[in-house]
């Protein structure tokens, strides 16, 4: 075997956020198979060889046993024996795999950074700059080094030990819908939902449940109560200005908790007092830049606070239920987050400037013929926006507590995908189902939480993504005439910390006016250079520490 327990060892070094003492290593060597688990909590499951990381609902006792049938849950599912090796992502992938797969070794993690560092070399993949420019992604299954492959959502990958071959098994996203089924579909959702949660077996002493205001975390809070009979300690964040603010997130969020005799606690956001170099870093680290979209907010003082009280995994709401209304191609484009550099509007100069960026989506991502603008959009949010940006969000929650996604089942999915357009769209059946609980405590009307505005344009900022864009290293990547072309329209602005929502008036007037303001915007689409500047960063910064990564071994070792 290439590789020892000494080595996930050491690279747990490397990958444990700075900001806290984490847990030993779990480190498994079984049947010439070699498994580590990096900050494990005791929700981890282990048998033999194999690890789940995440929760199994329904009939689970051989999940171990590579060959048998592919449970339900929202993991990450590795197994194996002498013969061979499985891996297995969710019905959406909510917890992304990574794998390569040389003459001489297969690897799988849920971190490219690992990977690279047991394979001490970097091969950089130019073609995720294209998507980190333009959707501040990496892509649709892409990943920082081209010889790493991600799984996708709904998959069984099994590498065959003694022929050495791999085989996939991706599990296609159906709609079959028909309105002759609308009569029955409410009882059919809720029982799905039912059923999901009756399997659901966890320690609520070890989970919190993340609680706002809104319609998805109030539903798994019903469900846990109905079917679980008890539901851990809730968590609301936000800004500390929003706790008194009547039918806020955090006010409705303690609210419900108080009427059912749960603890809730509020975990404050503010812009942290950290300095933004560290911040940057850690999040870059953490989330692996997966995703171009960073707030100085306390996120990680949050996190930080949750490990070291004893909590062991956090319960979310992230949902497929149905996707916001669209009407035109561009829509779903915008809604879902995967913009190319054709979406938007350039002129000739442009055009010249970004001509290495100039990227088509895949096939796959774009709309098929037979499909409705209902299912094209809620199929892209299944294969590219829960398991590309979704999936990148928790990688950062990930590194600190488990994380986990009940409304992501296979069973409720399924059910889903059997409803008509009109059920799916704004999840509008979901809401109907849950609004028949406790209807007479309203639902918030603005969010306890939101991003600082115009962070991009203050000038701590700017001047911290300037001095790394005249960097020796990101001239290596770029252009010299690029990066001049984007600092040259770079602004500096005053930036005040502010949550969404607020004035229930401007909201309505908002939705009055969003169709208009909508088509306009779409038609006239141009570049926030300031955000331009940002992702480049994002890729120079990456970029070093990965070749960091690659290094890390052999100099530790020296």
């Amino acid at each position: 075997m290439p590789f020892s327990s000494r080595d996930i060892l050491r690279l747990s070094d490397r990958i444990t956020p700075d900001n806290i003492v984490a847990n030993a290593p779990t480190v498994i060597e079984r049947d010439g198979i070699l498994a580590g688990v990096i900050n494990p909590v005791s929700t981890l499951t282990v048998e033999g060889a194999s690890v789940c990381m995440g929760i199994l609902f329904g009939p689970s006792s051989d999940w171990h046993a590579p060959g048998t049938a592919v449970p339900d849950g929202s993991y990450a599912l590795f197994r194996g024996d002498s013969t061979s090796v499985e891996v297995l992502t969710d019905a959406v992938a909510s917890r992304s795999v990574w794998y390569i797969k040389t003459d001489d070794y297969f690897i799988a993690s849920t971190s490219q950074r690992a990977i690279i560092i047991l394979l001490q070399s970097f091969e950089e993949n130019n073609e995720v700059y294209s998507w980190i420019l333009t959707s501040g992604t990496l892509g649709p299954g892409l990943s920082w080094d081209k010889r790493i492959n991600l799984l996708p959502p709904d998959s069984k990958l099994t590498l065959n030990r003694e022929q050495w071959r791999v085989d996939t098994v991706v599990e296609p996203v159906k709609f079959l819908a028909s309105n002759s089924e609308k009569s029955g579909s409410k009882v059919r959702l809720n029982n799905s939902i039912t059923e999901t949660f009756s399997s659901m077996k966890i320690d609520t002493d070890k989970w919190r449940l993340s609680l706002s205001g809104g319609v998805d975390s109030r539903a798994i809070f019903f469900m846990m109560l109905d079917h679980m009979k008890s539901v851990p300690r809730t968590v609301t964040f936000g800004f500390k200005s929003t706790q008194n603010i009547e039918l806020s997130d955090a006010a409705v969020a303690k609210k419900l908790a108080s009427i059912f005799n749960v603890k809730n606690d509020y975990f404050d956001k503010d812009l942290s007092e950290e300095p933004i170099d560290v911040l940057l870093d850690r999040w870059l680290m953490a989330g692996e830049g997966r995703l171009a979209e960073f707030s100085p907010n306390g996120h990680f003082d949050v996190w930080k606070r949750l490990y070291e009280s004893g909590c062991e995994g956090i319960i979310r709401g992230d949902h497929a239920f149905g996707c916001r209304k669209v009407k035109t191609l561009d829509d779903v484009v915008k809604n879902i987050g995967m913009m190319a550099l054709d979406d938007y509007h350039l002129d000739s100069h442009a055009n010249k400037i970004f001509k290495d960026f100039l990227k088509k989506r895949p096939p796959h991502l774009e709309k098929k013929s037979n499909e409705s603008m209902e299912e094209w959009r809620d199929r892209v949010n299944s294969v590219f926006e829960i398991p590309t940006i979704f999936a990148a969000r928790s990688d950062i929650k990930l590194a600190y507590i488990e994380v986990i996604h009940p409304l992501l089942s296979k069973n409720i999915i399924q059910c889903v995908r059997s409803l008509p357009d009109d059920l799916r769209t704004d999840k509008s059946l979901f809401k109907a189902i849950v609004a028949t609980r406790f209807s007479d405590l309203t639902f918030s009307t603005s969010r306890a939480t939101g991003k600082p505005k115009n962070v991009f344009r203050s000038r701590a900022f700017v001047d911290f993504v300037r001095k790394e864009l005249m960097s020796y290293d990101a001239e290596k990547l770029f252009q010299k005439e690029l990066i001049d072309y984007v600092l040259k329209r770079v602004v500096v602005q005053n930036v005040v910390a502010e949550s969404k929502g607020g004035c229930s008036d401007i909201v309505r007037l908002f939705d009055k006016c969003k169709k208009k303001i909508t088509r306009v915007f779409n038609k006239n689409r141009k570049l926030d250079f300031n955000v331009v500047a940002f992702r480049l960063f994002v890729i120079s910064r990456m970029h070093r520490i990965l070749i960091e990564d690659a290094a890390f071994l052999a100099k530790k070792s020296a």
